[in-house]
């Protein structure tokens, strides 16, 4: 046989027999090439690698694995974000700090009678130009949830914006089907902001964000009691402004409006008090979100996981999960199977599980949309039962997924899964709850 020449054979076999007469082959051929008085060049024999055939009907082979109906390509890569770096100088904003302590003075309002307040101020660590700004807002009354980005590409002057709302109109008595989870809209807005304008509001923005309180108790001789006040509007606020030396501030509160919490969110809400003007009169149009939008999103979301798992921040995170659903890529499916995860859980610890079932709608429905796989429905047509097919989601999606990226095999606790009456409470959106403020 000359050399380089390919030994050829069929592509698969069909049986342990033919597999078997190969091997054969090959060993008479290679003893045949080491006779005395073969020629001195030995020759190249190169055998294809051989694989088992697929059966008559089309079944895969034994030992081989059907293709994943979930992930057909890998999920690549997330892009490594700048890093962010730590900054012992501050900005001067002594100027407006006299008149701004003022006014949050005047609003926050003492938990104990006779008791004084002090505002101070953080050191504001954005030395170097604003580079981007991110705003969450929200209510939890009304299904709202608004994302916006403000940024300056490396080339441009200008600022670009970039927004999109959730607008559910669900009620609470409503049965909660796929087609009264998937009712809900997203919608976006593009627009080009002026430097001087942003670069004005958003260094008020940092100053109120550094705002610190101190409440000072008169001598217990003369306490009388405590006060307070709880409102039933439930609020989301999150900003993060990072310059263009990756420095970075931010602050973020979810819960009621009242005394509890308000030395976060006072300072947050007077930030947004100068960001609106930002984004006040932009219009949302039901617009596709390009590549770079969907990137961003998703980062967005992955990034917000473990914050969207703390306290009364749970419907925060359903809206990001059903906005994931919409506008994300497969890059969110290991999330996604940790909501589905969490959730079947929470049914598995209820004492009445068909109360709960609904809960696997929302990311039932968002596999759907990312994967193309639609696994609601039987070879009938019919809907089957939605446990089912949560754990079928959860059984073909981490088969797909390198071990680096299932994470835990058990997820975790969050917190709004802390007793079964907080799980109750969540299910029937009941408005009772302590508020928990956050700040980073």
């Amino acid at each position: 046989m000359p050399p380089g020449r390919e030994l050829r054979g069929p592509r698969c076999y069909q049986t342990e027999v033919q597999r078997r007469f190969g091997i054969f082959v090959l060993v008479l051929v290679a003893g045949c090439a080491a006779q005395p008085g073969a020629a001195s060049v030995r020759p190249s024999v190169r055998v294809p690698l051989q694989r088992p055939c697929a059966g008559p009907t089309g079944e895969p082979p034994p030992g081989e694995l059907p293709a994943n109906r979930c992930l057909a390509s890998p999920i690549p890569k997330r892009r490594m974000p700048a890093p962010l770096v730590e900054n012992d100088s501050c900005v001067d904003h002594r100027g407006i700090e006299a008149s701004l302590g003022k006014r949050l003075r005047k609003e926050f309002q003492p938990t104990v009678h006779g008791a004084t307040v002090e505002v101070t101020f953080d050191c504001d660590p954005l030395t170097s130009p604003l580079r981007e700004l991110t705003i969450e807002t929200g209510s939890g009354h009304g299904g709202s949830l608004v994302l916006w980005r403000v940024f300056r590409h490396t080339y441009g002057k200008d600022f670009h914006l970039f927004g999109l709302t959730h607008a559910d109109p669900w009620q609470q008595y409503d049965l909660y089907t796929y087609e009264v989870a998937n009712r809900f809209d997203v919608q976006l807005v593009r627009d080009r902001l002026e430097a001087e304008q942003v670069e004005k509001v958003a260094a008020l923005a940092a100053t109120a964000l550094t705002a610190r309180f101190r409440q000072i108790e008169p001598p217990s001789s003369v306490t009388t009691g405590f006060e307070g006040f709880l409102s039933s509007a439930d609020t989301h606020l999150f900003v993060r402004m990072v310059d263009e030396s990756g420095h970075v501030l931010e602050r973020r509160f979810t819960g009621y409006e009242g005394t509890s919490g308000q030395a976060t969110r006072l300072g947050l809400e007077l930030a947004m008090t100068s960001l609106v003007p930002l984004l006040d009169n932009h219009g949302f149009e039901k617009l596709s979100p390009t590549d770079d939008e969907r990137e961003w999103f998703v980062e967005q979301y992955l990034d917000a996981q473990p914050r969207l798992h703390e306290g009364s921040s749970w419907w925060v995170g359903r809206r990001y999960l059903r906005m994931a659903g919409r506008i994300g890529t497969i890059a969110v499916v290991p999330a996604l199977l940790g909501e589905l995860e969490a959730r079947l859980s929470e049914i598995a610890e209820s004492r009445d599980p068909g109360d709960s079932i609904w809960e696997l709608a929302d990311p039932i429905l968002a596999l759907a949309n990312v994967t193309g796989w639609d696994a609601r429905l039987d070879a009938d047509g019919h809907l089957r039962p939605m446990d089912e097919v949560a754990r079928e989601y959860l059984a073909e999606c981490r088969r797909a997924l390198a071990p680096t990226q299932l994470g835990p095999e058990d997820p975790g606790e969050p917190a709004h899964r802390a007793g079964k009456g907080a799980s109750r409470r969540r299910f029937h959106r009941d408005t009772a709850g302590i508020p928990v403020a956050m700040s980073r």
